[in-house]
């Protein structure tokens, strides 16, 4: 199996379980009030999105001179939704905390929150690898997505133990998304800052399309 037929089959498998851990962190957030649950249903939804992204980046004629622009393509689209994921987590966070709004402790939570630990951890690990590899900035940004949301498991996991115990600290699930949700942001601005291709930043028609062949994808040929 090739680089990029491996690319394909992480992406397509990342997409399943995002789009499957994306209904189900929705579910449970509706059941617990947990802002951390919502955080993480926002990012499966960026994360299947970003698999989307690789399929399209890695499908087609690897020889296609304009490879590498698709891929700069896909890491400026993936920066792009990530910080308005980003924007969603701050204003739906601050809401929360206005309206003191306790989340609740729930076991099956818990373990919703264990397998995104896990299986986005290895998605990870695995994107990045292969991103290196390929020397894929599409790639790369999707790796570092599914970290991001192993990460937020991680705070969510130990945020539900904490509240378990002390439920004093109501709010640190809050405040920890929004500190976490920062920290991508910051990431995906300064990768929308300095993309380019061939001179031509994001926000210019040059990016996008080539004077010969605009809007142009890799065949089956």
């Amino acid at each position: 199996m090739t680089d990029c037929a491996r690319a394909l089959t992480v992406a397509f498998v990342g997409f399943i379980f995002n789009v499957s851990m994306m209904i189900m962190t929705t579910l449970v957030g509706f059941a617990t009030n947990s802002t951390m649950m919502f955080v993480m249903a926002s990012q499966h939804l960026l994360d299947a999105l970003g698999d989307i992204l690789v399929m399209w980046r890695f499908w087609g004629d690897p020889n296609d001179p304009e490879v590498e622009r698709y891929d700069i393509q896909g890491a400026v689209i993936i920066s792009f939704l990530a910080a308005v994921a980003c924007l969603y987590v701050f204003t739906s966070t601050i809401a929360k905390l206005m309206q003191e709004s306790h989340p609740e402790f729930d076991l099956f939570g818990l373990i919703v929150g264990c397998i995104v630990l896990v299986f986005s951890t290895m998605l990870g690990v695995i994107k990045l690898l292969i991103a290196q590899r390929l020397n894929s900035h599409t790639l790369h940004l999707d790796a570092i997505t599914s970290l991001f949301v192993a990460t937020l498991a991680l705070v969510y996991i130990g945020s539900e133990l904490m509240l378990h115990w002390v439920w004093d600290i109501w709010m640190f699930e809050h405040i920890a998304s929004m500190v976490i949700a920062f920290g991508l942001l910051c990431y995906a601005l300064y990768n929308l800052m300095t993309s380019e291709y061939d001179g031509a930043k994001w926000y210019q028609p040059a990016f996008w399309m080539t004077a010969k062949h605009p809007l142009r994808r890799g065949s089956f040929d």
